[in-house]
């Protein structure tokens, strides 16, 4: 499942995958510039988190 969401984020152009020809196969992620957009709305969302802690705790209890 992970990996079907790491190839939808690459396949939007939000992620950039490298891969390297070694033994064990290794692979690479970062944020590509397009993915960089969303680094408001992470932002807001986790301060909306840290101003709603709380509640969101006693609801999850």
């Amino acid at each position: 499942m992970f990996s079907k969401e790491l190839r939808a984020l690459e396949i939007n152009g939000l992620i950039l995958r490298t891969v390297y020809d070694s033994r064990p196969l290794k692979v690479t992620y970062k944020l590509a510039d397009y993915g960089y957009t969303l680094v408001p709305l992470i932002i807001e969302l986790t301060n909306w988190g840290k101003q709603h802690r709380e509640k969101i705790k006693t609801a999850t209890l």
